[in-house]
C-alpha cells in the first residue's frame, strides 16, 4: 500500500476492529515499516490510556487485532496469486466481480497497440467474468450491458489477432446481449466502434463508416467530445481507405481538438500518425514532413514494433515525394523486409512496389527487375491473397522478360491497394 493509513483505519486498530477487507493492505504497510503511522498508532494507543490497566487492556486489543489480520493475510496473498496466474495480470484485491470485468475490459483494450496475444487474454478473462456476474444481485439488464461490453471488447482483441471468424462469432453474442440490456446508448455506441473496425478489416469500408457515423452522432448526443474525436479519427482512417481524402482530412483535423490532453495518448498518436499518412496520400510531402518532424511520433512508438514499421513507411514515402531517393531506397528496403518477416504479404508487397519505382528513377533497371522476381516468391511463400499472388506473377514474367516499366508497377500496386477494398476483384492484366 503506497499511501498512508487513514484516521478510520488507525482508530480501528486502537478498538481492534479492522473490517476484513482492509486487514492486507494495512498488514503490507505496517510490515513495510512506516515510521509515521507506527509513531500516529502509539500515539493514538498511548492518549487512550488513563491507567496501567486501561493500557495493558488496550496492548491487548491491539495485539489482537493485528494477530487476526496476520491470520488472514496467507488467505489474501494465496487469493490474488491465484488471480494473477488467472488473468495473467495482478488484480486489485478489493474489486468486486463487476469491477474485475471492468479492470479486464481496460486492460485488453490498454494492450491494443502493444501485444495482441495479451489483448485476446485480458478480453477472453473479462467474458469469461461476465458470463458469471449475479442477475439478482446487480439486475438482468445491468448484467446484460456489462455482458454486452466483455463480448464486444473479446470480438475487437480477435479481430486484432487476425481471427476474424471467431471476431464475428463474439460480436454476435455481444449483439444479443446488447439487445437484452437497458438501451444504454453508450454501449450501443461501444459495440457500434469495434464493429465498425471488423468491417473495415473485412474491407467492408462503407459499412465501417455507416457505423462510425451513428456512433459519432450518439457520442454528441451524449456529450462526450472525447469519444467523438476517437470515432472521427477511425473514420478519417477508412476514409483514407475509401480514397474520401477531403472528408478524411476534416475528420482528422477535427478530431484534434477534441481529443482530452493526457486521456488515451496513444489515441493522439494514432490521430497523428493518419493525419501525416493523409498528406502523403495527396502528394502534400513538405507538409507531411513537417508534421512528422513536430510530432513527437518515433518516441512515442518506441514500444511499439510494428506501428514503428509503418511510421518507417511513411517516412519512406515523404523522401521518395521529396525527391531523396537514397533515403528512400534504404527507408523502402527496410520496411519491406520487415513486413514480410512479420508475415504481413501485402504491406510487404505494397513496400516493395515503392521500392521498386524508386530504383527506376536511380535507373537501376536489373536491380528492380531482380525485386520484382522476390517480391513474387516470398509473397507466394506466405501464401494469401491469390489474386495478388496472380498479379505479382504477372509482374515477375514482365521482369524476366525484361519489358518492366514504371507504368506495369504502377498498375500491380494500384490493384493491390484497390484488392484490399475489394477482395473481388479480378487482375486484368496490363
Amino acid at each position: 500500500m503506497d499511501e498512508h493509513l487513514s484516521d478510520d483505519q488507525i482508530a480501528g486498530l486502537a478498538r481492534a476492529e479492522i473490517p476484513r477487507t482492509d486487514r492486507l493492505q494495512i498488514v503490507r504497510h505496517l510490515l513495510r515499516g512506516c515510521a509515521r503511522c507506527s509513531q500516529r498508532i502509539a500515539a493514538i494507543l498511548g492518549s487512550g490510556a488513563d491507567s496501567p490497566a486501561e493500557s495493558r487492556q488496550t496492548t491487548r486489543r491491539y495485539s489482537t487485532a493485528i494477530r487476526r489480520a496476520l491470520q488472514s493475510l496467507p488467505q489474501a496473498l494465496e487469493s490474488a496469486d491465484a488471480m494473477k496466474a488467472q488473468y495473467g495480470v495482478q488484480i486489485p484485491y478489493r474489486l468486486t466481480q463487476e469491477e474485475r470485468v471492468e479492470f479486464l475490459i481496460t486492460k485488453a483494450f490498454e494492450a491494443r497497440y502493444r501485444n495482441a496475444e495479451e489483448m485476446v487474454r485480458f478480453a477472453f478473462w473479462a467474458k469469461t467474468a461476465a458470463e458469471t456476474l449475479p442477475r439478482e444481485v446487480l439486475g438482468k439488464l445491468a448484467v446484460a450491458d456489462l455482458q454486452a461490453r466483455a463480448w464486444a471488447s473479446y470480438g475487437n482483441a480477435l479481430r486484432v489477432a487476425d481471427d476474424f471468424q471467431g471476431a464475428r462469432v463474439a460480436f454476435t453474442e455481444a449483439t444479443i446481449r446488447c439487445k437484452r440490456g437497458s438501451g444504454d446508448l453508450r454501449v450501443v455506441a461501444y459495440l457500434q466502434v469495434f464493429v465498425a473496425a471488423y468491417h473495415y478489416a473485412m474491407r467492408d469500408v462503407a459499412a465501417a463508416i455507416e457505423l462510425l457515423a451513428e456512433a459519432e452522432a450518439i457520442y454528441r448526443h451524449l456529450g462526450d467530445l472525447h469519444e467523438v474525436g476517437r470515432v472521427l479519427v477511425a473514420r478519417g482512417l477508412y476514409e483514407i481507405e475509401a480514397e474520401e481524402f477531403g472528408a478524411a482530412r476534416v475528420h482528422l483535423e477535427a478530431s484534434k481538438s477534441l481529443l482530452e490532453p493526457g486521456r488515451d495518448p496513444e489515441l493522439r498518436v494514432a490521430a497523428n500518425m493518419n493525419f501525416i499518412f493523409l498528406l502523403t496520400e495527396v502528394g502534400e510531402y513538405r507538409e507531411a514532413g513537417r508534421e512528422l518532424l513536430a510530432s513527437g511520433l518515433r518516441e512515442a512508438l518506441a514500444e511499439s514494433p510494428l506501428e514503428l514499421i509503418r511510421l518507417r513507411w511513411i517516412e519512406a514515402k515523404i523522401a521518395a515525394g521529396l525527391g531523396r531517393l537514397d533515403v528512400a531506397e534504404r527507408a523502402f528496403h527496410e520496411v519491406c523486409a520487415q513486413f514480410f518477416d512479420h508475415k504481413l504479404a501485402m504491406e510487404g508487397a505494397l513496400a516493395g512496389l515503392e521500392l521498386a519505382e524508386v530504383q527506376l528513377r536511380q535507373g537501376r533497371h536489373g536491380e528492380c527487375a531482380a525485386l520484382a522476381t522476390t517480391l513474387y516468391e516470398k509473397f507466394r511463400e506466405i501464401g494469401v491473397e491469390k489474386e495478388a499472388e496472380r498479379a505479382l506473377g504477372v509482374l515477375a514474367e514482365a521482369a524476366q522478360e525484361q519489358i518492366l516499366s514504371g507504368a506495369m508497377l504502377f498498375a500491380v500496386s494500384d490493384f493491390l491497394g484497390q484488392l484490399r477494398r475489394n477482395p473481388q476483384l479480378r487482375f486484368r492484366g496490363f
